[in-house]
């Protein structure tokens, strides 16, 4: 099932941000107590990034291969 409802990030309190460690310049925002970890393209840079919430910090990551 599809979730269509849409989030005001302006209601939201943000925590902190990251920043990407390849460009320094693409950010990823934490909101309400953010944990565990994500990964996700840099917007800027378009590199694989590892968001750590709970440590506060970003790491360098590269794609899982699969093998069959």
């Amino acid at each position: 099932m599809i979730d269509n409802e849409v989030y005001d990030l302006n209601t939201m309190n943000m925590d902190f941000y990251l920043k990407c460690p390849y460009c320094n310049k693409g950010k990823f925002y934490s909101y309400d107590g953010s944990k565990g970890k994500g990964s996700s393209l840099c917007n800027i840079c378009r590199n694989i990034v590892l968001w750590d919430f709970d440590k506060r910090e970003a790491y360098k990551a590269t794609t899982r291969k699969y093998v069959s």
